[in-house]
């Protein structure tokens, strides 16, 4: 019996021991899969400190604030930008093309008009002859009218392409009986924005060019004013019409209700805005730079470095008319020519005005580029360039990019930088989906932005109905949040706090 017992307490034993070592393989499994967990929680979180998904404007429905659009920026971080252009070996060569025709002296500036003027002013439709003055308008001047501005505008003749971007002078006459620019043809050379002393110093003109013009004067001499237009080039220069049909706007008032904007010489701007965009590249980029007016010129070839690339475009001159193709005929040839074997080509296309002879030359040689697998970016300067016909040059429509006037010409070139690097570098999302939180006084909605279709670096909008749900939101926070492999949500650290006023 005792030989049993022991027996017995020496199973009992080995089975104690056997299920104490599974108990602590167990707990150690439970911990390594806790410290796992942790882990990948903790490794998740330390990317989301590098998400970058931010509002850049909301705008609210005024008949219903619970409809809302907003336009966010930028999923991703610099993290993974950083991790991701290492790892990418595409080699960009872009063709810079920039317009320095007579125009581009020019800043295309713009007046505010106080919107009670706009149902008081004088308007004037007339036929303007070549090379000669159209009939005389008249207008009179109180002494409540401290400026006055005169604007001139025209669109294309019926039947004659490129006849939109023809040339017109405005001339007026003070009370005293002067015509500002002669009784004559217009010595209209070298006049300019910023203005020359015309006649008094407080009378600024837009200067010649395919382009509106606009004469403002401020503290006019008082009495009847008179206005007629001098053909100076009607175009097609080939075939040109007889005469065009102009508009004359005349808008009297004070300055509270006509003021112009800021003066930015477009040349100038075009020459900037470049110089940031080629100190915005990347060390395995080629860039040259093309500039075109009556004919294209190459002042740089295809090239990595940033002194001669800025010489090119600080050398910069001023030459002749608009003559789209030539300069995207010369940035072809440089880029096929002296471009790497296997980089990627674009061009970068700005013109402030219409081509000379028409747009159809010029979407003809630009699908001549794109069928060589050059892809183009176009760029608008002024309300008087040939929108359709610089989406149709562009590569896609939304490639098309307009700035209004100078002002805003870089950030402009800034779009067009992003763009290029959404198209060639791998970025990633760092989130799997944004977590939006919705607040007004009193309650709260969140909000799951789960959006497959969205692309690193995009602007993107997104309308939200919250009817029902929430209503005259003061506040939005947005949250990265990425699933982790046992499909938990990581919620990242707060990315943006967007009040509403």
């Amino acid at each position: 019996m005792k030989d049993k017992r022991g027996l017995s307490d020496v199973i009992t034993t080995i089975l104690l021991i056997l299920l104490v070592v599974i108990a602590l393989g167990i707990v150690s499994v439970i911990l390594f899969s806790f410290a796992k967990n942790n882990s990948e929680k903790a490794e998740l979180k330390v990317s989301l400190l590098s998400e970058n998904f931010k509002i850049k404007k909301v705008l609210i429905d005024s008949q219903d604030p619970s409809k809302i659009n907003i336009t966010f920026c930028c999923a991703t971080g610099s993290y993974q930008i950083k991790k991701q252009t290492e790892e990418n070996n595409t080699e960009l060569d872009i063709g810079l093309v920039i317009d320095r025709s007579g125009s581009m002296r020019q800043s295309g500036w713009t007046i505010n008009l106080d919107s009670s003027l706009i149902s008081s002013y004088n308007f004037y439709n007339l036929n303007v002859p070549r090379n000669s003055y159209s009939s005389s308008q008249t207008f009179n001047v109180n002494s409540s009218n401290t400026r006055i501005a005169i604007l001139l505008m025209w669109d294309k003749k019926q039947g004659y392409n490129g006849s939109e971007g023809s040339e017109f002078s405005l001339n007026l006459r003070r009370p005293s009986g002067e015509w500002i620019f002669g009784s004559g043809q217009p010595n209209t050379g070298g006049k300019v924005d910023p203005p020359d002393s015309l006649g008094n110093s407080n009378e600024y003109f837009n200067g010649i060019s395919s382009k509106p013009q606009i004469i403002y004067i401020e503290n006019p001499q008082v009495g009847n004013w008179e206005v007629k237009v001098w053909g100076w080039n009607l175009r097609p220069s080939t075939n040109p019409p007889n005469s065009q049909n102009v508009n004359i706007s005349v808008f009297k008032g004070n300055a509270q209700q006509i003021s112009k904007n800021p003066t930015i010489i477009s040349i100038d701007a075009a020459k900037n805005s470049s110089k940031s965009f080629v100190n915005s590249k990347k060390d395995d980029e080629q860039i040259n730079y093309v500039v075109f007016g009556n004919y294209g010129e190459l002042k740089q070839t295809l090239t990595s470095n940033l002194t001669k690339l800025i010489n090119a475009i600080d050398n910069t001159g001023m030459e002749g008319g608009t003559a789209i193709q030539t300069g995207i005929e010369t940035a072809e040839e440089d880029l096929l020519n002296n471009g790497r074997e296997n980089s990627e080509k674009i061009m970068v296309i700005l013109t402030d005005g219409q081509n000379d002879a028409g747009s159809e030359i010029v979407i003809q040689t630009a699908q001549e580029v794109k069928d060589n697998g050059i892809i183009i970016f176009t760029i608008g300067l002024t309300g008087f360039v040939d929108e359709n016909m610089l989406k149709q040059v562009a590569t896609k429509p939304e490639y098309y990019n307009y700035a209004p006037d100078a002002s805003n010409l870089n950030f402009i070139f800034e779009e067009v930088r992003r763009d290029i690097t959404n198209l060639f570098e791998k970025n990633e999302k760092l989130s799997d989906y944004f977590l939006l939180i919705f607040y007004n006084n009193t309650n709260s909605y969140e909000y799951k932005l789960d959006d497959p279709s969205l692309k690193p670096l995009q602007t993107k909008e997104y309308f939200f109905d919250l009817t029902g749900k929430l209503t005259n939101v003061t506040r939005i926070e947005i949250y990265p949040v990425i699933l982790a492999k046992n499909g938990k949500e990581v919620i990242g650290q707060l990315l943006q706090t967007f009040e509403i006023a």
